[in-house]
């Protein structure tokens, strides 16, 4: 139950790492100054346009290490997990997007963006993280 629990909790913070690398690298490539892309843009993407995509995720998480009794989601399920965060937190920024009186559409634009490089971000982790734990 331990591994699994340490698993999970590298696969989060390996994720993160990655998506804002990934991020970084994106704002960087779309025109930005290096140092702002990364040091700036990219948390901007990950936490203000993927927040409550994370908190799905590791409630996602939580929730399929406990009920799988320690065994976890598995490679599959974690990186569907993650889809689905990136989905659920998509229809939220479209909601405030449209709430906004439409003008802000693209906020959806925006929101693809950090559910992709989110995704992306978490497929490495995934992959990584199996190499790293035999779980």
């Amino acid at each position: 139950m331990v591994r699994v629990i340490l698993h999970q909790v590298l696969v989060l913070v390996l994720s993160v790492v990655f998506a804002l690398i990934l991020g970084g690298l994106l704002q960087w490539f779309l025109g930005g100054s290096f140092s702002d892309a990364f040091l700036v843009e990219s948390p901007r993407l990950l936490f203000t346009f993927m927040d409550v995509g994370l908190v799905v995720w590791m409630i996602l998480l939580i929730v399929g290490g406990f009920r799988r009794r320690g065994l976890g989601w598995g490679t599959v399920g974690t990186a569907l997990a993650a889809l689905i965060a990136a989905v659920v937190n998509l229809v939220v920024v479209s909601v405030i997007a449209i709430a906004g009186g439409g003008a802000d559409i693209f906020y959806i634009v925006i929101g693809v963006e950090a559910g992709a490089v989110f995704v992306i971000g978490a497929l490495l982790a995934i992959v990584l993280s199996r190499r790293l734990i035999a779980v």
